[in-house]
């Protein structure tokens, strides 16, 4: 990261990741250069590879702090996949990307956002909807499946018989199943 003055006010150039990192030092850049008298501050990011949340608030911070300072904060060779992710996060109106320093400077306008769709087009067709068969309930008062069960004792299974006394609705006597 780096910083020259201009004769229109400063450039920052940030190259490589504006991550959470970075976002500290962009922020100490900048401070810095409002505090020489810079308040027009143009960000050359055309190194720039990878912008995450972080560095999108460094990006808001320094845009906050030369507003307060009757400055302003623009972007300058914006490479397209961090121009997406400005796009994306609903920053496009708050930084415009301009071609090069010169246009941004100059308040030209800035590139229009590339016209890809924020989320992939649908096809023509309805989508398929997929269900499952309901589910099979027994009728009131069935009895449940008869399954074999297996009691581990030590790590060997061993079969185990068991008695269940079932009352049913209507009947005086118990009945055993086994």
């Amino acid at each position: 990261m780096t910083t020259r003055a201009d004769r229109d006010g400063a450039v920052l150039t940030v190259s490589g990741e504006l991550d959470l990192a970075v976002a500290a030092a962009l922020g100490t850049r900048v401070e810095a250069a409002l505090a020489q008298g810079y308040t027009r501050l143009v960000m050359d990011l055309r190194d720039l590879t990878f912008c995450d949340c972080a560095g999108l608030t460094a990006l808001l911070r320094a845009r906050r702090s030369a507003t307060e300072h009757n400055g302003w904060v623009r972007l300058a060779a914006v490479q397209p996949r961090v121009a997406r992710i400005i796009q994306i996060a609903g920053l496009a109106a708050a930084f415009p990307c301009h071609l090069d320093n010169a246009a941004a400077f100059n308040g030209s306008l800035p590139v229009p956002p590339a016209e890809k769709p924020l989320r992939r087009a649908r096809s023509a067709d309805p989508p398929t909807i997929r269900s499952r068969p309901p589910r099979q309930r027994p009728p009131p008062g069935a009895l449940p499946r008869n399954r074999p069960a297996r009691v581990s004792i030590g790590g060997n299974a061993q079969p185990v018989t068991v008695a269940i006394r079932l009352r049913t609705p209507g009947r005086s006597q118990d009945s055993d199943k086994v």
